[in-house]
């Protein structure tokens, strides 16, 4: 029985020490659980799938985090997730960096807020341009949409397929610009294919200026075919969504003849990327 004794005493002992070093090394946790236990299941499950990465930031950076741990728990889930997901580029970073950061989150929070203002699909846009960013490192890749051309499509069968689906989703196909074409009558030497596909309806444009004169920097809606430099054709358009639910909300009929106009765009380049009249 002594010796049961002696045993629960050390472990004791061992549990008393650990704690003062957890304690003396982190601070009390206990306002920082009672901010994590208010948060909503969404970003507590953000915080925990990325735990693991933490084990590779300094105490001081941790310290810094988890002191700041409430102003997390404000946070959008989605942008936490983001957050969390690159959770580990933080241990490059000095601890006195990471403190600065943790300390001006409310200003940063401040502008997030600005995204309450916007419409509900914001958030989505920019976080997935964003990833596209991170990935690619050109803004061009990261705001367009893009089709390969399918394997026995040719060049002049997209152009076919792409004017009739135009023409039978009554859309005005209002020009093209053959500019592989003029480059090579201006340099004498065969030029990878480049030409753009312009197209647009007219009312829905006039009704995109009224709302905003900015938008006429959108017009016509474009396709551009561009023969790679390994030789594959895709097609590539600019990324309406940005357009479409990027700012503050479009009045609902303005937003309804956007969409429409989308979904007739994105017809446009996939059934011409399939050679689909």
């Amino acid at each position: 029985m002594n010796f049961i004794r002696n045993i629960l005493a050390i472990i004791g002992i061992i549990a008393i020490v650990g704690g003062g070093f957890a304690y003396s090394k982190f601070g009390s946790m206990a306002p920082q659980m009672s901010a994590f236990n208010n948060m909503q299941p969404e970003t507590k499950e953000a915080m925990m799938a990325n735990m693991d990465k933490f084990s590779a930031l300094e105490p001081k950076t941790i310290q810094s985090m988890m002191g700041n741990i409430d102003k997390f728990a404000a946070l959008d889930p989605i942008i936490l997730e983001s957050m969390m997901g690159n959770i580990d580029k933080f241990a490059a970073l000095d601890p006195e960096t990471v403190k600065s950061m943790m300390e001006n989150m409310d200003s940063m929070m401040a502008d997030m807020k600005v995204f309450d203002t916007f419409d509900p699909q914001a958030k989505e846009i920019y976080t997935d341009m964003w990833n596209k960013l991170k990935d690619t490192g050109n803004t061009a890749e990261a705001t367009v949409w893009k089709y390969d051309l399918e394997e026995g499509v040719s060049p002049d069968d997209a152009e076919e397929a792409m004017k009739a689906v135009a023409n039978e989703m009554n859309i005005k196909s209002v020009g093209d610009l053959p500019l592989s074409d003029q480059i090579s009558a201006m340099t004498g030497e065969d030029h990878r294919k480049l030409k753009i596909f312009q197209f647009c309806n007219p009312l829905t444009a006039k009704k995109m200026v009224d709302y905003s004169d900015a938008f006429a920097a959108y017009l016509p809606c474009r396709v551009s075919m561009v023969e790679g430099k390994d030789g594959k054709v895709s097609l590539y358009a600019l990324n309406m969504d940005m357009m479409i639910y990027g700012g503050k909300p479009l009045p609902e009929d303005l937003k309804k003849e956007a969409i429409e106009v989308k979904e007739v765009m994105l017809a446009i380049m996939t059934r011409g990327a399939a050679g689909d009249f």
